[in-house]
């Protein structure tokens, strides 16, 4: 289920959880009932203005903590929200797909409402962006219909400067070859399909093995020649066709060998994964089929990939990795050496000596060629930390310090490595991490407008200049509130660009390609230690990010 779905799921799930009926309200309490307001309008879809069914309104209380009205909506999108208390409210229109549609886009209506005692509104209109659906075919090199292809739309995120991948949605072809991914948020998405044959004879593959690569529309592997597919609210991006490729796979067998153990390798997990800015999205996995720790991997199309194993020997862990490249040849013979941990030691502290609870402050050490994995280290309340580490080179995170603070530095040995990364060696012992957090975080306020008018939901990131922008800790985000009002605070210093999106996946925004497209757009800004900036912004809408 893509995230957007889920998310909106679970958001419609709070509220008919708390609703006790289709028109939930709170306890009212020394109100006459000529004091009770009333809230009357429908939900329609901003394509084309065909009421929403069965959608739900709400109607939050502003500054109050009290719970929210709520209701369905009845056919043809008309809601009735009654016995309302006077006070000042936000209403929001939710269902499942659909995303509310920011002011200046055709809507006019006001978000808030100030309700006066005994005040009756109606012909409120709130609009819903439909979500949008992509359709096609996918064939084989002779042109015949696949039966059973999967095929996957993605949306193009970054991590470290290097394009990735996020799945939205996916679908499996039918007896004609066609698919339909439906449920997709407007945007830009790459499509591609997939297609595992049944083995006719399940012994070994000969050598150089023919598979099907991971294919984009209209027919390629490589994500830089492949065709952006444009979304748009509720319409169908139709005949996105695959051309499925082929590739000589290859076998990568090899033996899991232990520098501390002398116990059996059987049964270890073995991965090979796509490296960090590799085209593709899939990982091979694998077991040690003996107690010498031997292990195959089948149809292993070309690539640059990790091989890595980890295991447990009671309280000790092990674990090992290596690069690994595949040209349509069987690799043999590849050895993967498991070793023990290190025993990385440090400490948190504040810069002005600040008494902090460090034990709520998180320590992370993550992969540099990798987005997932790494160690995570537990902070005593003084900001000490044991952590075990593995060898490897590391990009040092923390997380959960308070507002307006920063990771001023992070130095082992004397070195600073919050810039260079850190490094663990087998070889040599790891000398002591010095984190250091500043109170000092720079902090930008401001506005973002769309047609001059301040624009709700919108989301504002702090973009560092280069070449930081590998840098995943340094952008900062916010979401404009109901007078399209944000602030960033705890800001580190340097210079940076601020752009507001009107809508924009959670990370789309450290993707190079993406941000290419709007560098002009961008308002540089100088961050300065404990200083503090107003700034206004303009939207760059939906429709200009598809274009």
């Amino acid at each position: 289920m893509p995230v957007m779905r889920f998310l909106c799921l679970l958001l419609l799930a709070s509220v008919v959880a708390a609703a006790q009926g289709p028109n939930s309200a709170p306890q009212k309490s020394n109100l006459k009932p000529s004091d009770l307001c009333s809230v009357e309008g429908t939900v329609v879809k901003s394509t084309t203005g065909e009421g929403i069914k069965r959608a739900t309104v709400q109607l939050a209380s502003v500054g109050t903590g009290r719970q929210p009205y709520s209701t369905f909506t009845e056919s043809g999108g008309a809601f009735t929200i009654r016995d309302v208390a006077p006070g000042r409210y936000v209403i929001n229109a939710l269902d499942e797909g659909y995303a509310p549609q920011a002011p200046g886009q055709g809507n006019t209506q006001p978000r808030v409402l100030d309700l006066a005692p005994g005040k009756n509104v109606n012909g409120i209109t709130l609009r819903m962006v439909p979500p949008g659906v992509i359709t096609g075919s996918v064939y084989d090199e002779e042109g015949d219909p696949v039966i059973l292809a999967r095929v996957k739309a993605f949306r193009i995120t970054g991590w470290k400067g290097q394009r990735q991948l996020g799945e939205a949605g996916s679908s499996e072809t039918n007896d004609l070859g066609e698919y339909r991914i439906w449920g997709l948020p407007p945007g830009r998405y790459l499509v591609a399909a997939n297609y595992h044959p049944p083995r006719s004879n399940p012994g070994p593959p000969t050598e150089g093995s023919d598979v099907y690569l991971l294919t984009f529309h209209p027919s390629t592997s490589d994500t830089s020649q492949a065709t952006l597919v444009e979304v748009r609210p509720g319409v169908e991006a139709s005949g996105i066709d695959v051309d499925l490729r082929g590739a000589r796979a290859a076998a990568v067998r090899g033996r899991v060998l232990s520098e501390i153990s002398a116990k059996p390798m059987r049964g270890i997990r073995v991965t090979l994964d796509l490296r960090a800015g590799s085209s593709s999205v899939s990982s091979y996995v694998t077991s040690t089929q003996n107690d010498s720790g031997d292990f195959e991997i089948r149809d292993v199309p070309p690539g640059s990939y990790v091989l890595w194993a980890f295991a447990s020997e009671g309280k000790r862990q092990l674990y090992g990795r290596t690069p690994v490249e595949v040209s349509g040849t069987d690799l043999e013979s590849v050895s993967l050496v498991l070793s023990g941990s290190h025993t990385l030691g440090g400490k948190i502290s504040s810069e002005d000596g600040s008494q902090l609870d460090f034990g709520r402050v998180g320590l992370w050490l993550q992969p540099l060629d990798s987005a997932s994995g790494g160690e995570n280290a537990e902070i005593k309340p003084d900001g000490t930390f044991v952590l075990p580490v593995f060898e490897g080179n590391y990009r040092v995170r923390l997380f959960g310090y308070p507002q307006g603070y920063y990771v001023k530095s992070a130095r082992q040995g004397g070195s600073e490595v919050l810039e260079s990364g850190l490094t663990i060696s087998r070889s040599q012992p790891p000398a002591q991490l010095e984190v250091v957090l500043s109170p000092q975080g720079g902090r930008v306020d401001g506005t973002a407008l769309e047609a001059q008018h301040p624009a709700s939901g919108i989301r504002v990131v702090l973009v560092p200049d280069p070449p930081r922008r590998d840098r995943e800790e340094m952008y900062s985000i916010a979401t404009t509130d109901d007078f399209g009002r944000f602030s960033l605070s705890g800001l580190p210093p340097g210079n940076f660009k601020l752009f507001a999106w009107e809508t924009v996946p959670a990370t789309d925004y450290t993707d190079p390609d993406f941000l290419r497209a709007f560098e002009d757009r961008g308002t540089p800004v100088r961050i300065e230690e404990a200083q503090q900036q107003t700034v206004q912004l303009e939207v760059i809408t939906a429709d200009e990010q598809i274009r």
